[in-house]
């Protein structure tokens, strides 16, 4: 890869100083109801535009408000840097590989918001120096399924998005990362005839029969994969690929995993959301791995209920992922967050009755407290009593593991600045 001389600002935010390469998407951005790639000089874009770019750093780093999120930024994220991918992360299994990549994946999402909240060159040129680590290749297992990846797919779009129009990346760049984005988008999207026999796995389909109706397969390993594949689509400049995982004609209330009448489209993100909701709030895989209670006819109470059934715990695993789909479709073209009858915040709400102390069946420890991830939700609902509640409680000196971690606080802050 040829490593020219860089010029720009290396803001994320700063108009384009190369040569603008339009992606398919020339014209209106925001096509009511269909989500469109990111346009080569719409970038940043993803999960943040420049408006809320400019708002944030306006409230968190010259006021220090909102409490919690300028807190965790200053004391946990700002000094945080890239990580690029491991030497043997293409040889490692699982669970060698989710373990390396969602410490990285955490990492990656504090350096970027570090860059993007107080931009330098330096940050900028460390990214781009993970990103060219992570695509040097299109081999290992964990690109071929955002579980075994740690979901770094999430963190490594983001970066690139940001990246994108700063000016430290050379047109070599560019094309590269395209194409590794827009190949390991096609990795992860599954097809339609990948469901109408699951990948070879027919006789696995697993059917949920629940509250009147009867859904087949969206287990917390395909919404995972399926979201990681979806914003490596819409950062690859490819209208095609952002089509296949967005603007699907398969009905969103079409439960059915065999979708062969409607090849050669798949499950996209409307799909993946209703579906894995059902009207309760309660979720397919929770329902799958069980509650540790009668779901929906009686309900979790904390008085007088054991803390048992890992549902509880792989209900957050099956629909956090969807959030960041939904900031990426939301910014591009559709109003993900109302996909399902609001599907993300009912089943956010549904969760606070045991979100704190939620059973995990791994443990130590028994319980892990899910209250961080309502940031997300709580960026788009500032205003519901439940997801309030619970980012109100939310602790600020201990972290949830996975990818969203202290970055949570900032994506939150949104709610609290607009």
């Amino acid at each position: 890869m040829t490593r020219s001389t860089l010029t720009g600002s290396a803001d994320p935010i700063a108009a384009p100083t190369t040569e603008t390469r339009r992606s398919e998407t020339d014209g209106d951005q925001r096509l009511d109801g269909r989500v469109t790639a990111i346009a080569t000089d719409q970038h940043p874009n993803l999960y943040f535009d420049v408006s809320e770019i400019q708002a944030l750093r306006e409230s968190i780093i010259e006021n220090r408000t909102p409490g919690p999120a300028a807190t965790v930024y200053f004391d946990h994220i700002r000094d945080v840097e890239p990580a690029g991918k491991p030497s043997d992360m293409d040889q490692l299994g699982w669970n060698e590989n989710f373990l390396a990549g969602a410490r990285r994946a955490r990492r990656n999402m504090m350096a970027a918001v570090s860059y993007m909240l107080e931009p330098t060159e330096s940050k900028a040129e460390a990214i781009r120096e993970a990103l060219r680590s992570w695509t040097a290749t299109k081999q290992g297992r964990w690109t071929h399924d955002g579980q075994n990846a740690g979901w770094v797919q999430l963190s490594l779009a983001f970066l690139y998005d940001l990246l994108y129009n700063s000016g430290v990346l050379t047109e070599e760049d560019k094309n590269h990362f395209d194409d590794w984005f827009a190949w390991e988008a096609k990795q992860l999207i599954m097809p339609n005839d990948w469901w109408v026999d699951l990948g070879g796995r027919d006789q696995g389909r697993v059917t949920i029969e629940k509250e009147g109706s009867a859904r087949q397969d969206y287990a917390n390993w395909w919404t995972i994969r399926i979201s990681c594949g979806l914003v490596c689509a819409m950062v690859a400049h490819d209208q095609s690929l952002v089509d296949l995982g967005f603007n699907s004609s398969v009905p969103s209330t079409y439960y059915s995993s065999d979708i062969s009448q409607y090849a050669p489209d798949t499950r996209d993100l409307e799909n993946l959301i209703a579906g894995s909701v059902f009207p309760s709030g309660y979720d397919w895989d929770g329902y799958h791995r069980g509650y540790g209670f009668d779901a929906p006819d009686e309900s979790y109470t904390d008085a007088g209920k054991p803390h048992r059934g890992q549902g509880q715990t792989y209900h957050f695993y099956s629909v956090f992922p969807l959030l960041y789909a939904a900031e990426a479709a939301t910014h591009n073209g559709d109003h993900a967050f109302d996909y399902g009858n609001q599907a993300l915040l009912r089943t956010f709400k549904r969760a606070s009755d045991w979100a704190p102390t939620a059973y995990r069946s791994n443990g130590p420890p028994p319980t892990e407290d899910y209250r961080q991830l309502y940031w997300l939700i709580y960026r788009r609902h500032p205003d519901d009593p439940d997801v309030t509640r619970m980012v109100r409680g939310a602790p600020t000196d201990e972290y949830w593991f996975r990818i969203a971690d202290k970055t949570a606080f900032v994506w939150g802050a949104l709610g609290s600045i607009h």
